[in-house]
């Protein structure tokens, strides 16, 4: 029997080839106010840079400012290798920006054609699932639905989505009580699933645009930061071995984005004989086995530089969802819904769960909580926000406290 896979809302054969002449237009109109000598490159360059943050992709569906954060790197881009390989001074700042704004204009003129066109949609019911679905729908993007309101005689719908008594003529109804999450994973992106066909997940900082716009800004603030974080972390790996002796590093299996796992590196804290038998124990409130510089690493948080290699090599981001070892991740799959969302995107040294204080002895409910609100809500602005509020704390020096609960055993997980 030949297997039944659900259909994909795919955006129009031909919307590929209009992001590409949209880019190709709006960079071109930008020359007409700031003309350049042999402009062939800087459109040459303009078109590979936004086609490398995803913005000719028609399925990237990113929130608004990320779009236009993503189109001003790309001008930018364009018109450093323009001045780079003709070695001329760059195009004048109103070109750009002309660039930049007929871009928009012209993605968000094609967002509100293939909306005409997209078939209407009803969701009936409620639940997580439904408001993800939701939440997908009204994310602008090319696809070939549209969401057009909730079927509810009572309750609240979601912000902006209108509440409807009747299903309208031509719209298909979903049950939103049906709708499962799959997780992405070998070049497959996440995806909802409910009624015989697939929706791509609103766009977190995992995928399409957000994601490599997220990876810039890590490599940039990475690379930016060597001239201090290579000597702090020489220093502080000799002292760790002349105090602790060899190993000064330590290395453990993590999970990361699609629920990859990759070997993180630290600064060891902790006795050799931690974990004698290789079997991965769970930090105690108070862990005996940390050492007395093992504390000291771990309050400045110095025990964490080596990470940033980590972070150069693509396992981890500056800001996300803390990595857990895989064995735990297991226990907290089958305990925790929606655990799963976690890995849509890559794990991080530092997250909103941290800064907010839900690490150590707090919940870890309300820890999961918190990085899905961060998948959610995702912006270039809240890792902004989260990398200057951990700057604030490895300032201040707070101690991260230990959570005294063992994964697997017969408690409930608080």
């Amino acid at each position: 029997m030949v297997e039944q896979h659900p259909e994909r809302s795919r955006p129009p054969v031909w919307t590929s080839v209009a992001l590409v002449l949209i880019d190709a237009l709006a960079l071109g109109g930008g020359l007409v106010l700031s003309p350049l000598s042999r402009p062939g490159f800087f459109v040459a360059f303009g078109l590979a840079s936004s086609r490398l943050l995803g913005l000719q992709d028609p399925r990237s569906r990113p929130r608004r400012d990320t779009r236009l954060v993503a189109s001003i790197l790309a001008v930018a881009i364009a018109a450093a290798g323009h001045a780079l390989v003709l070695g001329q001074g760059r195009p004048p700042v109103l070109g750009l920006l002309v660039a930049v704004l007929a871009g928009q204009i012209g993605r968000e003129v094609l967002i509100l054609l293939l909306a005409i066109r997209a078939r209407p949609l009803v969701i009936q019911g409620r639940g997580p699932g439904a408001r993800e679905l939701a939440r997908a729908l009204r994310r602008p993007g090319y696809g070939s639905h549209r969401l057009v309101g909730f079927l509810a005689s009572r309750g609240s719908c979601p912000e902006g989505v209108p509440r409807l008594e009747a299903v309208p003529e031509g719209a298909l109804l979903l049950d939103g009580r049906a709708v499962r999450y799959r997780p992405g994973g070998g070049g497959r992106e996440a995806y909802l699933e409910v009624g015989g066909l697939e929706f791509p997940v609103a766009e977190g900082p995992g995928d399409g645009t957000s994601r490599m716009l997220k990876r810039v800004l890590d490599l940039a603030l990475v690379v930016a930061s060597l001239p201090l974080s290579l000597p702090l972390f020489l220093l502080a790996w000799l002292a760790n071995r002349l105090v602790q002796g060899a190993p000064a590093l330590h290395s453990q299996t993590r999970v990361t984005r699609g629920e990859r796992v990759f070997r993180i590196y630290k600064l060891r804290s902790m006795a050799i004989t931690a974990e004698p038998d290789g079997r991965p124990v769970w930090p105690a409130a108070e862990d005996a086995r940390i050492t007395g510089f093992g504390r000291f690493l771990r309050r400045s948080w110095l025990d964490e530089l080596p990470q940033l290699w980590n972070v150069l090599r693509g396992d981890l981001s500056l800001v996300g969802p803390r990595p857990e070892r895989p064995e735990f991740v297991q226990v907290f799959k089958t305990s925790l819904p929606r655990y799963s969302i976690r890995h849509r995107s890559l794990a991080g040294i530092t997250g909103l769960a941290q800064v907010r204080g839900f690490v150590g002895n707090t919940s870890l409910r309300k820890r999961l909580l918190s990085d899905l609100h961060y998948i959610e809500s995702w912006s270039i602005w809240l890792d902004v926000a989260v990398l200057g509020r951990t700057l604030c704390q490895v300032i201040q020096r707070r101690q991260r406290p230990r959570f005294d609960y063992v994964p697997g055993d017969e408690g409930r997980i608080p």
